[in-house]
């Protein structure tokens, strides 16, 4: 295992939660905070076993500890998992750690990435502030490192990806009219993405012009009326708009 550098401020000793603790939890709560399977995101897997071996406390203090910090909200521990909920807001990033703290997290298995994101059960206290900050921490950090991939991206060109043409107003109306679509709605769908340079309303580049109405104007309130044949949705994969 690679050798870590953990720094704990000198102040830990005076927090007043800490102050609350006996020693085997103060002992606990440190072992979290220093141990050699943790990470930049505070979320690691251990288990009581081995936190044993390496502390000296029995498991059934252990296991105690752990019941008084995820009542207060301080560490949980679920599956082998130690989660420090306001871990992220005590520690200093570069890019490139940010960029590590999200694969750390998206390495997690499922069940503990939904638990931290509010969308699975209530185990873990997900509605408390805690869980509030990792899940503000993560977004924070997506949104940073894809900035700075964008402004990568600026810098070299992408290799192998088309160059996006948008269509003619004339080859919107045929791709309309041949699977039974209004020439109105056609007209309607082309100038609205041309105005906003061929994004959609969500600011996203649109990368496949006939995907796009298919997804998002291909409605059936939009189809020529009396128009024979079959719904040709039925025939298309579609994708979130």
């Amino acid at each position: 295992m690679p050798e870590k550098l953990r720094s704990i401020n000198t102040k830990f000793w005076n927090d007043p939660y800490i102050e609350e603790l006996n020693p085997s939890e103060k002992l606990l709560f440190l072992y979290c905070l220093t141990s050699p399977y943790s990470n930049l995101l505070g979320i690691y897997e251990v288990s009581q076993k081995k936190i044993s071996f390496e502390t000296g406390l029995n498991q059934e203090t252990i296991r105690k500890g752990f019941e008084r910090f995820g009542k207060d909200s301080k560490v949980f521990y679920k599956g082998n998992f130690i989660i420090i909920p306001n871990f992220l807001n005590h520690q200093r990033l570069n890019s490139n750690m940010k960029i590590g703290i999200t694969k750390i997290f998206n390495d997690l298995p499922e069940w503990l990435r939904n638990d931290v994101l509010g969308n699975g059960s209530e185990g873990l206290g997900n509605d408390s502030e805690g869980f509030e900050k990792i899940r503000n921490g993560l977004l924070k950090y997506e949104i940073e490192i894809g900035s700075m991939k964008e402004e990568e991206g600026s810098k070299k060109k992408e290799k192998g990806k088309p160059k996006f043409t948008p269509p003619s107003l004339d080859e919107v109306k045929q791709y309309f009219k041949e699977w039974g679509y209004k020439e109105s709605v056609a007209e309607r769908a082309y100038y609205g993405y041309k105005e906003n340079n061929w994004k959609d309303t969500k600011g996203n580049v649109v990368k496949n012009w006939k995907q796009k109405m298919q997804n998002v104007w291909f409605k059936d309130e939009h189809k020529i009326e009396n128009k024979a044949g079959k719904d040709p949705r039925n025939n298309v994969i579609t994708f979130d708009k």
